[in-house]
């Protein structure tokens, strides 16, 4: 498979091609690194070619994104890949907050759509448009990082597999 083939399907399949690290300098990932990340993603494809097909007719199937992020207090925003002749229809919409409690109604399809203010969490959504469900994760997170009152320690210890 060509390197741009092979860095296109990465990109889809949302690994990371490229970091900074903490000198500035960008370091690129390697062709045998991005092949071992993708065998892990896909053990067992045949050839990439294939599983580049098959990541792009994923992703155009796909209505909404498996993961969605809303930072403190803004109202989550959800992009939406409205299906052929259902823009304008209503869709039921119904979040599972974290605590359990639900929270449903109905939508107007578009390209996007404007959830309500949630407490900050792990939720569920679920989308249904024309009686086909869709579902993402939805966390809401909080804008700052908590800072304790007093100081404290704690143990970094990164694993390496050898």
């Amino acid at each position: 498979m060509r390197l741009e083939s092979l860095r296109e399907l990465a990109r889809l399949c949302s690994i990371q091609l490229s970091y900074e690290e903490a000198a500035g300098k960008t370091q690129r990932a390697s062709r045998e690194a991005l092949m071992a990340a993708l065998e892990a993603r896909n053990p067992g494809h045949a050839k990439l070619s294939e599983a580049l097909k098959a990541r792009r007719e994923a992703l155009e199937k796909q209505v909404i994104e498996p993961v969605a992020v809303a930072w403190g207090s803004e109202i989550p925003l959800i992009e939406v890949r409205v299906p052929e002749g259902r823009h304008g229809t209503r869709a039921a919409c119904e979040i599972t907050l974290e605590s359990g409690d639900v929270v449903a109604g109905f939508v107007n399809v578009a390209d996007t759509i404007l959830l309500p203010r949630l407490p900050a969490g792990y939720h569920a959504l679920r989308l249904t448009i024309g009686g086909v469900t869709h579902e993402s994760a939805l966390f809401v997170a909080p804008a700052e990082a908590h800072v304790p009152e007093r100081k404290s320690w704690g143990v970094f210890a990164p694993v390496t597999r050898r």
